[in-house]
């Protein structure tokens, strides 16, 4: 941690230390905002291979369904 006082006087002016905290909020506050532009893109992303899952278990389902009518109407 570093002393704010040298020799009984301040290091630098309180000024000058909440501009220094307000560039790092600022900074703070652009990296926290990428993060959530890359948490929305897996989300969509993550949406997308929910429907498309979906659909592929839909065919899979339907092939073994459509052979089993098939093999009824022909039997019957």
């Amino acid at each position: 941690m570093v002393d704010p006082i040298e020799n009984g006087k301040w290091k630098g002016g309180i000024e000058e230390k909440i501009c220094d905290l307000k560039e790092d909020i600022k900074e703070l506050k652009d990296k926290i905002s990428n993060v959530y532009e890359i948490v929305n893109k897996i989300d969509k992303e993550v949406v997308v291979l929910k429907v498309k899952s979906g659909v592929w278990g839909f065919l899979a389902g339907l092939i073994p369904a459509l052979v089993a009518f098939i093999y009824w109407v022909v039997n019957k």
